[in-house]
């Protein structure tokens, strides 16, 4: 498994002539963000002494030999073409910072990244990230019920059990209870 933020960034190589073709810039999902369709690759230009512009170039995802740590393999130079193989598809960073909501109604968070089956292809789970200060989590694909334009909709089991608390507002005493510190009780002042 990999996260699709490792993956962009990676360069490609070939394995016919050794040489670098240029790095991951995107990466693009069928309509339905079930998997990997292909990858848009910054090909030539770019370097610190360079005139010349990046060209976007694209690779379709049956034409990956493999993804590793370090690069993305193709078996040959001409795996890079000048348009997208496959038809409709969505990119990741469209879907990346999506609000993530349960079907019942609670926010989860927004989608960080997707994580992907390096061997398939195939989209395995979304990072979720609650918010600052908290730890992002993975929601498996199987509990993502819509990949929307806006929202995404994942099972309700992904939040646990249900809070006692029906609405976000907090009570007095709840609200000392997380904001305040306790205060010991000190006779030396």
């Amino acid at each position: 498994m990999m996260n699709t933020n490792h993956v962009n960034g990676l360069p490609v190589v070939s394995i016919g002539t050794g040489e670098r073709l240029g790095s991951v810039s995107e990466i693009l999902l069928d309509p339905a963000a079930d998997h990997v369709t292909a990858f848009a690759i910054a090909a030539g230009g770019g370097g610190l002494l360079s005139s010349s512009t990046p060209q976007t170039r694209w690779v379709s995802a049956i034409d990956v030999h493999a993804i590793g740590p370090d690069a993305m393999a193709v078996e040959k130079d001409s795996a890079l073409r000048e348009k997208p193989d496959a038809g409709e598809m969505t990119p990741v960073s469209v879907i990346v910072g999506e609000k993530v909501v349960t079907e019942g109604g609670t926010f989860v968070g927004q989608v960080a990244s997707a994580e992907i089956d390096t061997q398939t292809l195939s989209v395995t789970g979304l990072e979720v990230s609650p918010g600052f200060f908290k730890s992002n989590k993975v929601v498996s694909k199987t509990d993502v019920i819509t990949v929307g334009d806006e929202i995404v909709v994942v099972a309700d089991a992904v939040c646990g059990p249900p809070s006692t608390h029906s609405t976000r507002e907090l009570d007095r005493a709840d609200e000392t209870t997380i904001y305040e510190a306790p205060r010991a009780d000190n006779d030396e002042q």
